[in-house]
């Protein structure tokens, strides 16, 4: 079902706080792949590989969308830990046809308490899930992963 594409790996204590809510994912069939973008810090590269992790290049990544496994494409920067409930709303997403989707990614919370500044400021970070061929048109037109992060997102649904 989904692809996570991590970018923004600068070392390994960083990409580990967000592997939990993946592992969890893989287990329960919703994660088919991981793939780690650009880490050129050893202990990172390793802790990837440990974890199951593919490594690649964000540029050959982009040039090559179809061979990720999943239809649905979930970008995280390192250090994004998602919040409880972030594979019922992936599920819920999905299920509904994503209406929306086109160029309006859904933004899975990050977890933990949101400050004052966060909750004046609209949306924090969190993963954005869209559709692979939304992110193979992007990529095609030459936009990177940054680019996904800047998208206004449609907030996950509740309930």
């Amino acid at each position: 079902m989904l692809t996570v594409l991590i970018h923004d790996v600068r070392d390994a204590a960083t990409l580990a706080i967000g592997l939990p809510p993946l592992i969890s994912g893989a287990v329960e069939g919703i994660v088919r792949d991981v793939v780690v973008l650009d880490v050129s810090e050893s202990d990172a590269r390793r802790l990837a590989e440990h974890a199951g992790c593919r490594l690649e290049a964000e540029a050959e990544c982009l040039r090559h969308v179809d061979r990720l496994k999943g239809d649905w494409v979930l970008v995280l920067a390192a250090g994004v830990r998602l919040g409880e409930g972030w594979m019922d709303d992936t599920i819920r997403h999905v299920s509904a046809g994503s209406p929306g989707s086109r160029h309006r990614p859904l933004l899975l919370p990050e977890a933990g308490p949101r400050t004052l500044r966060q909750r004046l400021l609209g949306p924090r970070r969190g993963g954005r899930l869209l559709p692979k061929g939304e992110l193979a048109k992007l990529a095609q037109a030459g936009s990177g992963l940054a680019t996904i992060e800047r998208m206004r997102p449609v907030r996950a649904p509740r309930g």
